[in-house]
């Protein structure tokens, strides 16, 4: 490269495309077909010398822009014209030469599926119509599909990026965008076309003033590909009297103007129900092929919602998991669940079953009385939110067990309530076949009694063979115990109780013996050092796996 006049003049690079070479390098980027081995060759060729050559211009430019050679700056546009074509057609040819564009369409499409925004997925208030509408036109696969053309063919053309979607007809948003309205409606028929007959996963809340008509509207159109669906609208829809719902296996809905809906009596995929409300009269569901169900009574009336829970378990008659969320701080419990109700008894097969409670100074003895639960595997009970816990009724769990028969198959028990310690024990000791406890204790700023004590950690302590005056241990085949605490219990107790059951478990081989220990803020004492070397070596003879620390809730009790 020459100084003065010959840098100026004849300054340029043998790797400079052609116009004719640059269109051929853009479609064949923009496309999806591999070169030929020699063309490769040649893209080989020119991104090895392209940094060569970008730093000869880089050279070239900041010579020219010294005082000494002024008289040939009018060559530099030129020379920097020169200098993005290289650049650009380089870039151009690593593209084609990129990895990504062996893989198969399927994998990149499955790519793009792992770009799905959180917001399409959960149901939220979107701050702006903005928002509402890159949700509703999946406006994240519209910035993918503009990167090139064959991007834009799996995007557009993939059913399976286009199945989930999600709108939220909030009035008052809906209302301040008049304008707008159509615009979202056409670009929430054209994300429904493009799933073609792809199984959809909905979450629809349509709550606004007459636009309901025209967003049900589309999504009907679709609901013989209504695969898992959320739906809650302030009217009753238009269903069809028939619909074909081969692919439908979730259903979540609020119960209000459902009631004589016969639209989802043939769904023989559906399993899975999420509902709440008042069932004045039975929803027109296939009960019987239920597996999962989940009721949510919080905005019911007490004496409805509990009627309505006593529905369900005697519809379900092959549920295997139910939840249910009971609220009956408005009335008493009792009254709600009647004694002389026809529908007092009721057997369900469930296997699983959670129930968040909130109650005013009542107990859950209507719920015990009212049931049979003769499969019955893991049973779970807590408070719902904030409320206080609810009161436990050892007669009327031990009745309840009596028969169900729990002492031949529950195994799990997690319960947040508030019981004594001698009640808590009367009930273990109807669970011969449980293998996993977890209590959380319950603390009050009036001192209540405390739950987990020395006469509770004392009862659970396995007898030692040969032992004299000694009542059986309560839960004998327990192999894992969970405690939230307020440490109102001694050290020996509790190292006792964890080597007597380390030793257990050594003894008939069944493995190692998990327990964890956590200790609320408010607490009756500390955690010695003492106690926690005793521990550390128990864990170190083997057989116990040991954790504990502070317990932080996720949600505080208001009088904690």
């Amino acid at each position: 490269m020459a100084d003065g006049g010959p840098l100026a003049v004849g300054f340029t690079s043998d790797f400079l495309p052609t116009a004719s070479e640059q269109e051929n390098i853009k479609a064949l980027s923009r496309s999806n077909s591999l070169p030929s081995n020699s063309v490769k060759a040649q893209l080989q060729i020119i991104i090895s010398a392209a940094p060569a050559e970008l730093d000869r211009y880089d050279a070239a430019i900041r010579k020219l822009h010294c005082a000494e050679y002024q008289q040939y700056s009018w060559h530099i546009p030129r020379i920097t014209w020169e200098r993005e074509a290289l650049a650009s057609y380089a870039a151009f040819c690593r593209s084609i030469l990129s990895p990504i564009r062996k893989l198969p369409n399927e994998l990149i499409a499955d790519i793009f599926d792992l770009c799905l925004p959180a917001s399409l997925y959960v149901l939220a208030h979107t701050a702006s119509m903005e928002e509402e509408m890159n949700r509703i036109s999946h406006a994240y696969l519209l910035k993918l599909a503009h990167v090139c053309s064959h991007w834009y063919r799996i995007a557009m053309e993939t059913p399976k990026l286009w199945s989930t979607i999600t709108v939220d007809v909030e009035s008052e948003l809906w209302d301040r965008s008049n304008n707008r309205v159509n615009t979202a409606l056409g670009a929430l028929e054209f994300s429904l076309m493009r799933g073609k007959d792809y199984p959809l996963n909905l979450n629809a809340c349509v709550t606004s003033g007459i636009i309901p008509l025209s967003i049900c509207g589309l999504l009907l159109r679709h609901i013989r590909r209504w695969k898992k669906v959320y739906f809650l609208s302030n009217r009753p829809p238009p269903w069809p009297a028939s619909a074909s719902l081969d692919q439908l296996v979730s259903l979540d809905f609020d119960v209000v103007g459902w009631d004589h809906v016969g639209t989802f009596l043939k769904a023989p995929r559906l399993t899975e129900l999420t509902f709440s409300g008042n069932i004045e009269e039975i929803p027109m569901l296939p009960w019987a092929q239920l597996k999962n169900i989940t009721y949510d009574s919080r905005e019911t009336t007490t004496a409805n919602a509990a009627y309505s829970v006593l529905f369900v378990l005697r519809l379900a008659t092959n549920v295997h998991e139910c939840t249910l969320y009971l609220d009956f701080r408005e009335d008493p419990c009792q009254e709600a669940w009647d004694p002389d109700s026809d529908m007092q008894h009721v057997t369900s097969p469930v296997k699983v079953l959670y129930i968040e409670l909130s109650t005013e100074d009542s107990d859950v003895a209507g719920i015990f009385q009212s049931i049979t639960l003769p499969s019955l595997d893991s049973l779970h009970l807590y408070p719902i939110d904030n409320a206080t816990p609810p009161v436990w009724s050892a007669s009327d769990f031990v009745a309840l067990a009596e028969r169900s028969g729990f002492d031949t198959h529950l195994t799990y028990l997690r319960i947040e309530v508030i019981v004594t310690d001698v009640d808590l024990v009367r009930c273990l000791r109807a669970l011969d076949q449980l293998e996993v406890l977890d209590i959380t204790e319950y603390i009050s700023p009036r001192d209540a009694q405390a739950t987990i004590t020395d006469k509770f950690l004392q009862a659970l302590i396995v007898v030692a063979p040969g032992a004299s005056n000694l009542s059986a241990s309560a839960v004998p085949k327990l192999r894992s115990i969970y405690l939230r605490s307020i440490l109102d219990f001694s050290d020996s107790s509790f190292v006792d109780m964890l080597a007597s059951r380390r030793r257990a478990q050594a003894d008939d081989g069944s493995g190692q013996f998990k327990a964890k220990l956590e200790w609320f803020t408010r607490r009756r004492r500390d955690m010695s050092s003492e106690i926690l070397h005793k521990i550390a070596q128990l864990v170190s003879k083997g057989g116990l796996i040991f954790d504990s620390g502070k317990y932080e809730p996720e949600i505080h009790h208001n009088d904690v």
